[in-house]
């Protein structure tokens, strides 16, 4: 059965909100709460800097563009494999995430 509406957005709020975390624990103030731009102030500050892995960049941007597919295009319907995909993407991002802040 297809997913829509919560099952298929979530990971990518899971995600964001973990992002948002992490400037609070760095103090870092992202001056916007526009996902694209927080999505880059993230790429800037963590990944292109080295002290997250980049592959974890990927897997936020990509949980972006299909988010914006889920809750933009007409009728818009994820698999269940794609759903369970993200959650499962999200669960490894929030656990990276939070050895990061462990550790600084």
């Amino acid at each position: 059965m297809p997913a829509r509406g919560p099952l298929s957005t979530a990971p990518i709020y899971c995600m964001f909100y973990a992002v948002l975390s992490l400037f609070l624990h760095s103090d870092i103030n992202p001056r916007t709460s526009k996902h694209g731009r927080v999505i880059g102030v993230f790429d800037k500050e963590f990944v292109h800097t080295g002290k997250i892995e980049k592959k974890y960049s990927v897997a936020l941007h990509d949980m972006f563009d299909k988010r914006l597919g889920a809750d933009y295009k007409d009728f818009a319907e994820v698999s269940r494999e794609e759903a369970e995909e993200g959650i499962k993407l999200a669960r490894e991002f929030l656990h990276a995430l939070k050895m990061f802040m462990k550790e600084v």
